[in-house]
């Protein structure tokens, strides 16, 4: 297991993402068109290696075993035990792994095909590091998508709804400033999609 961060409001953050854990799914809703659409935006490959950021209850697993088949793999990775513990009594498909894990600091043994952000990068604090740390893990062409099926208007509303909320505070960046992080980090930036149905930014690691 990778060490987690650790800061006081990390770990609120956590608690309170382990405590609705199990009740999560009903919840959370998600439009799986929105999605297909955000996933088709770049090209995730039967045999492709995917990291999922922030999985949570794994919500986007079984669209991503779509595209990968049966020859590709999955690591799923969340902050929030109780989260993964959902997931994995969810999904029991032999190339899917979920792990306990921080996308800011974790240090992977293997690279990926494709990394996804979805509908968890605000909950980052450091947002750079995590960007930067993920790029580092990508095959050259690999691709990142940091997204949201709902526009970035209604994400910081929801966290901001209660002042006293753990995520009151966890708000999206402007889609050019999650570009620079993005660039900084040695990718293209692809496509930008930021409008009233979905918000969703694609970074392409340069071949060699």
């Amino acid at each position: 297991m990778s060490p987690l961060s650790t800061s006081s409001r990390a770990q609120r953050r956590i608690q309170f993402f382990n405590e609705l854990s199990t009740g999560w799914d009903t919840r959370a809703k998600h439009d799986p068109n929105k999605i297909e659409e955000i996933l088709s935006s770049f090209a995730i490959n039967q045999g492709d290696s995917v990291l999922d950021v922030g999985t949570g209850t794994g919500i986007l697993i079984p669209h991503l075993l779509k595209r990968i088949g049966a020859s590709g793999k999955i690591k799923a990775i969340d902050c929030a035990m109780g989260m993964i513990e959902v997931a994995r009594e969810k999904f029991k498909e032999p190339n899917v792994v979920f792990e306990h894990a921080d996308i800011q600091i974790h240090e992977f043994d293997e690279n990926f095909d494709a990394v996804v952000f979805y509908s968890m990068f605000p909950h980052i604090d450091d947002k750079v590091g995590a960007v930067s740390n993920a790029a580092n893990f990508l095959k050259p062409g690999g691709r990142m998508c940091i997204c949201h099926s709902d526009p970035r208007s209604v994400i910081d509303s929801r966290h901001g709804r209660n002042p006293t909320s753990p995520v009151a505070h966890d708000m999206l960046p402007h889609i050019d400033e999650i570009g620079e992080m993005m660039t900084g980090s040695g990718l293209l930036v692809k496509r930008k999609v930021d409008n009233d149905l979905m918000f969703y930014i694609v970074g392409e690691k340069p071949a060699a």
